[in-house]
């Protein structure tokens, strides 16, 4: 007579397939299978699974047995290294495996698991542990003035701050993260201990000297004397807001549009322009609209004479001037300080390039500068050009991840870990090639500079949420 088995085992044992009346008595040897429990026999696939099967001597007849099973269920520890606690996953053998939240260490970033989580339950329990790697910041100073000994330090570390000694100006501020910390300057040095996240250091500067303010063909001298330099020991400065050539200080613009319309105030941009600075595309204004400039008036603002707008055409060189209503500039307060003002003459925007320069402005410290900020037109179905590259861009000219902008490591993510590489190219640490160098070029300017840097930085902490 025949035996057949049906059991789906890992390990299938020789059972005899055949017998006769005479046989000697014999036990079927149960299977086994990875990742379960041989719950027995039954036969002709009915009635009630069987443990133990013996055929006894005398027995007749075809027998077809199939082998019963019970899948095991598994568990997976998670050490956590001394970071937060991860719940442990016990589920079925086989059955796909959902990785739990990272775990978190003050001072460290989370490095993965060891060994890997696995992608199905394994045939049996194991547990992974946490693996960290000491996590870095970066020191941001603005003001000048002030140098610090580790502008990348990690968890722990100290940064030794070092004002300069100029005798033509006085700090007057220097705060770390908000705090001021003047006060606590020792011998021209300030000691950050054990720094435990990004640091922004902020130094303010006043003049001790008197200065010469430098205009177009005028001079204007702080004190009430005539001053004779000749036989004597006195020197000229230039003043704060000028330049050596008699020119005013300039602030480029290269921000965000603002197309929701929030406040132009109390924040580090100079201003709200439409259409607004970089790539914009040509058919979302059309070439008779107004132009807008809302300035914020705490970077920027006016002064008792009249504000001017000068649009220049980059290409041919023409130069649009709206100073007063009667050349269709206007302006009113509402946020900050609000400019509307007549366009240029063009039949179509379209890969025309424009700079816009706002003379006559003031900034917090009651000194002279003027915005200044370019607008290159390009049409959607064109797309934007960078540097050879075909880039799209969206409503507001701001340029897409088809350039993959800001991802300089080239790993398909914006992290902390560019915020550095980019350190790393301008501190000549890294030479970058050209996908590395624009990504990492922020802000479009063509030049990597710390800047981008900072950039990225603030839209990491979603200061805002495009680059």
């Amino acid at each position: 007579y025949n035996i057949v088995y049906t059991d789906d085992g890992t390990a299938t044992p020789a059972n005899p397939t055949t017998y006769t009346i005479e046989t000697p008595t014999f036990t079927l040897t149960n299977p086994t299978k990875t990742g379960h429990t041989f719950k027995g026999w039954k036969l002709n696939g009915e009635g009630v699974a069987q443990m133990t099967v013996t055929i006894t001597t005398g027995s007749t007849g075809d027998k077809a047995y199939t082998a019963t099973w019970q899948v095991n269920q598994y568990t997976i520890t998670f050490d956590s290294n001394g970071g937060s606690d991860v719940d442990a996953i016990t589920q079925d053998y086989g059955t796909a495996i959902t990785p739990p939240d990272a775990p978190t260490l003050t001072g460290y970033d989370f490095a993965g698991w060891s060994p890997a989580v696995p992608a199905t339950m394994p045939a049996e329990n194991m547990t992974v542990v946490a693996q960290w790697t000491l996590a870095t910041y970066t020191v941001t100073i603005t003001g000048g003035g002030v140098t610090a000994d580790n502008t990348t330090p990690k968890y722990g570390d100290d940064v030794v701050l070092t004002i300069m000694n100029d005798p033509d100006a006085t700090l007057t501020s220097l705060k770390v993260n908000g705090t001021e910390v003047k006060e606590s300057i020792v011998d021209n040095q300030y000691t950050i201990e054990n720094v435990s996240g990004d640091i922004n250091v902020v130094a303010t500067w006043s003049s001790t000297k008197e200065f010469i303010t430098l205009g177009s063909d005028i001079a204007t001298f702080s004190c009430t004397q005539d001053l004779n330099f000749t036989g004597s020991e006195l020197k000229a400065y230039i003043a704060a807001g000028y330049s050596k050539q008699g020119g005013v200080n300039t602030i480029i613009y290269q921000g965000d549009p603002n197309p929701q319309g929030a406040s132009v105030t109390g924040n580090d941009l100079p201003a709200y322009a439409w259409p607004a600075p970089g790539h914009f595309p040509a058919e979302d204004i059309d070439t008779s609209a107004v132009w807008t400039i809302n300035l914020n008036t705490d970077l920027a603002g006016t002064t008792d004479k009249e504000v001017c707008v000068t649009i220049t055409d980059l290409q041919t060189g023409e130069q649009f001037v709206r100073d007063s209503e009667e050349t269709g500039l206007y302006s009113t307060t509402s946020w900050g300080k609000y400019l509307s003002f007549l366009p240029p003459t063009a039949t179509s925007y379209a890969g025309k390039r424009y700079r816009v320069e706002v003379t006559n402005l003031i900034n917090a410290e009651m000194l002279p500068v003027k915005l200044s900020y370019t607008v290159s037109f390009f049409s959607y179905a064109d797309g934007a050009e960078l540097d050879g590259v075909i880039c799209t861009a969206d409503k507001y000219g701001r340029l897409t991840a088809v350039c993959d902008l800001g991802d300089v490591n080239g790993d398909g993510m914006v992290t902390v870990i560019d915020v550095t590489e980019i350190q790393r190219i301008v501190a000549e640490l890294h030479v970058p090639d050209d996908r590395e160098r624009l990504a990492a070029d922020v802000d479009r300017n063509g030049i990597v500079s710390i800047a981008d840097a900072t950039r990225l930085q603030n839209y990491l902490a979603e200061y805002f949420d495009k680059l």
